[in-house]
């Protein structure tokens, strides 16, 4: 096993221990059905999970979530300056975990009155489960605090297995399956736009086919609209932006757009 590639002096020790131990006993081991919700907050820390997912492991995730994206057993699938992302296992099941990093203390203080992005992706998770879209399910989200200010959020979900849209279309050859795949999105944006909701991020690596459906994935951006101005103008952002995916590909293109322009939000 690597060692840690940092040190920390006996202060900056008993703060962590002292947090994680806070954080540690937020949850509790309701036995419930999966889908299900439990909210802890503290000063420090503040926790939404699915109690059906509760154990010693996931405990163990929530309070050193750094140290299980730095170790992730299955490996890291992307990082860039805003977030990092994950695949990783424990309890006979594989997850995906997404961390959020403050990206300045002017994000802090704007996060301070809005949801923090893994947050927004816990809601939205939900919110499509319940409409009946397809996606990874949400296990836990934490969010790092100090009094009302948010630092660090990480947002853990099921793994999904699946080929990227934008991969697994170009490999058909059947026509009616690349029709019908097409039909489905289709029905997917349809279904959006009747629970006044958009994804704000359309393009195809954030869609995975997963037995020939379309999967959702990458919430952070999701809005619920409350007036038919405000949806009108997120369908059509998600529109232009998934239509710019198969703008080499004209007949996709067309197909797609065909389809997507008989939706009226």
């Amino acid at each position: 096993m690597r060692e840690s590639a940092y040190s920390i002096n006996p202060m900056q020790a008993y703060l962590a221990a002292e947090a994680e131990a806070e954080r540690l006993s937020l949850l509790d081991n309701t036995l419930v059905e999966p889908g299900t919700e439990q909210t802890r907050q503290t000063n420090r820390a503040f926790i939404r999970y699915d109690p059906y997912y509760d154990s010693l492991a996931l405990r163990q995730f929530l309070q050193g979530p750094d140290t299980a994206i730095e170790y992730a057993d299955i490996g890291l699938l992307k990082t860039d300056g805003t977030s990092t992302v994950a695949a990783l296992s424990f309890d006979g099941r594989r997850y995906v975990v997404k961390r959020y990093n403050t990206r300045s203390l002017f994000h802090a203080i704007r996060r301070i009155v809005r949801r923090s992005r893994a947050e927004n992706c816990w809601v939205s998770a939900h919110k499509l489960l319940d409409s009946g879209i397809t996606t990874p399910r949400p296990v836990a989200m934490l969010e790092n605090r100090l009094g009302p200010f948010k630092g660090k959020a990480y947002c853990l979900t099921e793994f999904v297995e699946g080929v990227l849209c934008n991969e697994y279309l170009p490999t058909l050859t059947d026509q009616s399956e690349i029709d019908g795949l097409v039909v489905k999105f289709a029905s997917l944006f349809r279904t959006l736009v009747k629970y006044r909701l958009s994804h704000g991020d359309t393009k195809a690596t954030n869609f995975l086919i997963h037995r020939g459906e379309p999967v959702v994935l990458d919430l952070d951006a999701m809005r619920i609209h409350n007036n038919t101005q405000s949806l009108a103008k997120g369908f059509e952002k998600d529109k232009r932006r998934f239509l710019r995916n198969w703008e080499s590909q004209p007949h996709l293109h067309k197909r797609f757009q065909q389809q997507l322009d008989t939706i009226n939000p």
